[in-house]
């Protein structure tokens, strides 16, 4: 993707950085924001309220229409293809008008080996060693030795002031003021089962593709 708002592309900023000096250990982390990280948040945030909630936060009526499952799944199809438009509307109170298109699940590792291309042709011989970053799951808690389900990912929120790293996202999306939307168990095991896992599992190919490490923090 090109940059936003004129930003310098990464690997034109980390050439200008590197030089020819020689890259022990580069690592990689694409992948979420290729699938639309931010319409995926809203779609399942969506899924399940009125009809109304649906259209006044950036629903589209046929989405707000649907039966709640079948939003989470055109959600889920949205992501494959990049194709948002069956889902939401331009939201324009939303910051995120200047963000790069999402171009879909289905063309990441290809994105990959077009990556893999570039690196050698602008670092040919530099970089020793590469290695992938997958997505954790954020649906879940470490309790002690064991992990358990997040009840509310998003509870920070919920009827508060909208604060922290998720506040940030949730009015970026939304626009101020946010409403109060939470996810629940079922677009929680969708958002894992059918968004996350596919996800790491075309990174850890599209590594693979390039000869790379693939690593899930």
């Amino acid at each position: 993707h090109d940059p936003p708002d004129g930003l310098p592309a990464q690997l034109d900023e980390v050439k200008a950085v590197v030089g020819s000096r020689q890259i022990d250990i580069l690592l990689v982390s694409v992948g979420i924001n290729d699938i639309g990280f931010a319409n995926i948040l809203q779609g399942f945030l969506l899924a399940g309220e009125s009809a109304s909630t649906i259209r006044d936060y950036g629903g589209t009526n046929d989405f707000s229409n649907h039966e709640p499952w079948r939003q989470r799944l055109a959600v889920v199809a949205a992501s494959q293809t990049g194709d948002w438009t069956q889902v939401l509307r331009a939201n324009p109170d939303s910051q995120c008008n200047t963000c790069p298109q999402p171009t879909g699940l289905n063309s990441l590792r290809g994105g990959y080996v077009q990556l893999g291309r570039e690196l050698r042709s602008r670092f040919p011989g530099q970089i020793s060693d590469v290695y992938v970053l997958g997505y954790p799951d954020p649906t879940t808690k470490r309790v002690g030795n064991s992990v358990a389900q997040c009840q509310e990912i998003l509870n920070d929120m919920i009827g508060g002031a909208r604060t922290g790293t998720l506040g940030h996202i949730i009015t970026t999306i939304f626009g101020s003021p946010a409403p109060d939307l939470e996810i629940g168990r079922r677009e929680q095991r969708d958002l894992i089962n059918l968004i996350l896992e596919p996800l790491n599992a075309n990174i850890k190919g599209g590594a693979e593709d390039n000869g790379w490490s693939f690593v899930l923090p």
